[in-house]
């Protein structure tokens, strides 16, 4: 049993390090990025829900199925407060989270067009798994964005 006890904690350790340096390269792509365009405090990159702000911040405007959201830098961050709060409340936490990850998806679709026009839709159908989008933000972080419709 002691055997099984030391794989559960080594393999809680080895899963920890890794998100702690995927969250690490994302805040870094996300900085570079803020900094690059001259948006202020680019360092909130690394502070959780207000990384949203400064993504929300790059993208200024969000179009999902022809509907843009209204203050987009503001209720981009603020959606994500609202599914880290309620996101296990039955039945609403599961509905809030599909929005939420489709309102993620079209959100980086939109980074992708204007820091990888050629190759945005590849990027956000890899996006969709989640893990890549840590490597493709970093890979672009320091592309000049062009700016997209």
């Amino acid at each position: 049993m002691a055997v099984a006890g030391f794989f559960v904690i080594l393999f809680t350790l080895i899963f920890s390090v890794l998100g702690i340096v995927a969250y690490a390269v994302v805040g870094y792509s996300l900085y570079t990025m803020a900094k690059n365009r001259g948006i202020a405090n680019p360092w909130l990159a690394f502070v959780p829900i207000a990384n949203l702000y400064i993504m929300a911040q790059i993208l200024q405007t969000l179009n999902i199925f022809g509907f843009e959201i209204p203050m987009f830098t503001m209720a981009y961050p603020l959606a994500g407060l609202v599914v880290a709060l309620l996101g296990q409340v039955r039945f609403i936490g599961p509905l809030l989270s599909i929005v939420y990850f489709i309102v993620s998806i079209a959100a980086l679709n939109k980074l992708y067009r204007m820091y990888a026009p050629a190759n945005a839709t590849l990027y956000t159908i890899l996006s969709l798994f989640g893990i890549p989008a840590i490597f493709i933000l970093f890979m672009i972080r320091n592309n000049v964005p062009v700016e997209v419709a």
